[in-house]
């Protein structure tokens, strides 16, 4: 409860201190949390009891377990983000897909070092790579167009509008396998991503 209510950086930290049976059983139990009495809340401590207070609950606090854990998994380095999963995964396969898929997202990506993205785009043909675009965010088609040549990215957009409609199964093919392998490379420390690679720890 408490480490769904404080600040990511500083749950994550906290998490971070405990031994693996400790780490084991609180984010299985957090990431299952769903509801709280808000007498319960007023228990905990005067902060807590003021927050509730102040969103004026009177019956129950919801709250979004996974997306808590999700957050607070995204400060912590990627050893202990990856050990974490890997137990959680071994416990509930679904739960460990699920959070798997809220920790490494598109935003992640755009914050992601150019030069390995270079590396990893260079090997793709110009279609994959167009398909990969396909309906995501501008900010994540700048990044991909701005890690390729000038004369690849027109080809790259050209072979876009070719391609239109994509079938589904297909970009959901090209675009897991490119996560994957950018998660991967940022689990092994291959990867830096602005913003999650930090040590500074704020309170």
């Amino acid at each position: 409860l408490v480490l769904s209510r404080i600040k990511p950086v500083t749950a994550a930290a906290a998490i971070g201190r405990m031994t693996p049976a400790e780490k084991s059983d609180v984010v299985i139990r957090l990431a299952k949390l769903k509801a709280i009495n808000p007498d319960v809340l007023r228990r905990v401590d005067g902060a807590m009891r003021e927050k509730v207070q102040n969103q004026g609950v009177t019956n129950a606090d919801s709250i979004d377990g996974r997306k808590a854990l999700a957050e607070i998994l995204r400060h912590m380095d990627g050893a202990g983000e990856s050990s974490i999963l890997s137990r959680l995964s071994d416990d509930d396969p679904d739960l460990g897909r699920d959070l798997r898929d809220r920790l490494f997202t598109i935003d992640d990506l755009v914050r992601a070092d150019d030069r390995f993205i270079q590396g990893t785009l260079q090997p793709m043909n110009e279609r994959d790579l167009a398909i990969l675009i396909a309906g995501k965010s501008e900010a994540f088609r700048k990044k991909i167009l701005a890690n390729v040549s000038r004369t690849r990215a027109v080809i790259i957009l050209d072979e876009e509008k070719i391609a239109m409609p994509i079938a589904r199964m297909e970009a959901e093919r090209i675009t897991g396998s490119f996560f994957q392998t950018m998660r991967r490379a940022w689990e092994d420390g291959k990867l830096i991503i602005d913003g999650r690679d930090s040590e500074d720890i704020w309170v």
